[in-house]
C-alpha cells in the first residue's frame, strides 16, 4: 500500500514537472510515466539520494530502500501474481526480504554502495526501456531540436515491443531468475545459521 502510494505520487509529481517544462511541440499528457523518471538526471539523483542517505542513517535508511525496492520488484517482475496476492501479502514479502538483508547488515558504518547500485540500476532500466518502441526522454531537462521530452530509442523495425512475448516471457523469466538467485544468496547464510544447518 506504501509502495503504491509513493509511486503514484511519484507519478503526479512526474507529469507537473512534464507540464511545467514542456515546449510547443511536445504532447499533451495525461500522466507522467515514462517521463521524469526515465531521465538520466533523475536516475543519478536518485543514486545520490540514497548514497547520501544511507552514510547518515545506516542500516535503517538501507532497510527502507531495500523495502521499496523489493515492493517495485515484486509488483514488476511478477505483476499477475502480485494482483491476486493483494497489496498485504506483498508488502509482507517485501518487509520479509527487507528484513532478511537487514539482519546480515553490521549497524556500525554507512552503506554508500546501494546508492551506486539504486543509480546504476536506474540507468539500467533507462537502457531497457530503450530497446522499445517508446524509448524515454533521458536528455531532459536539455531540449532536443524543438522538444524538451524527445524519447530516445531503437527505431521501429528493430525495436521490441512493450508488453510482447519477449519481454513477458523470456525476458522477465531472466530478470526474475536473477533476482530470486541474488536473493537467495544473500538471505542463505542467515538461515543456514538460524536453523542451525552450520556450526
Amino acid at each position: 500500500m506504501l509502495s503504491l502510494f509513493l509511486a503514484e505520487c511519484i507519478e503526479k509529481f512526474s507529469l507537473g514537472v512534464y507540464k511545467l517544462t514542456r515546449m510547443k511541440r511536445d504532447p499533451q499528457r495525461r500522466n507522467g510515466h515514462r517521463t521524469l523518471t526515465h531521465t538520466i538526471v533523475f536516475n543519478v539523483g536518485v543514486g545520490y539520494g540514497t548514497l547520501a542517505l544511507c552514510n547518515a542513517y545506516g542500516k535503517w535508511a538501507v532497510m527502507g530502500v531495500l523495502f521499496f525496492s523489493f515492493a517495485l520488484a515484486l509488483r514488476g517482475l511478477f505483476e499477475k501474481w502480485a494482483e491476486r496476492a493483494g497489496w498485504l501479502i506483498v508488502t509482507l514479502a517485501a518487509a520479509g526480504a527487507a528484513y532478511l538483508v537487514y539482519e546480515r547488515l553490521p549497524g556500525d558504518r554507512g552503506y554508500p554502495l546501494l546508492g551506486v547500485a539504486v543509480g546504476v540500476g536506474g540507468l539500467v532500466h533507462l537502457a531497457g526501456d530503450m530497446l522499445t518502441r517508446h524509448g524515454c526522454p533521458i536528455f531532459w531537462p536539455v531540449p532536443t531540436g524543438r522538444r524538451m521530452w524527445r524519447n530516445i530509442g531503437l527505431p521501429d523495425s528493430i525495436a521490441l515491443v512493450a508488453g510482447n512475448k519477449t519481454e513477458t516471457i523470456f525476458l522477465r523469466t531472466v530478470f526474475a531468475t536473477i533476482a530470486i538467485f541474488a536473493g537467495a544468496i544473500l538471505v542463505m547464510p542467515t538461515l543456514l545459521e538460524r536453523f542451525n544447518i552450520v556450526g
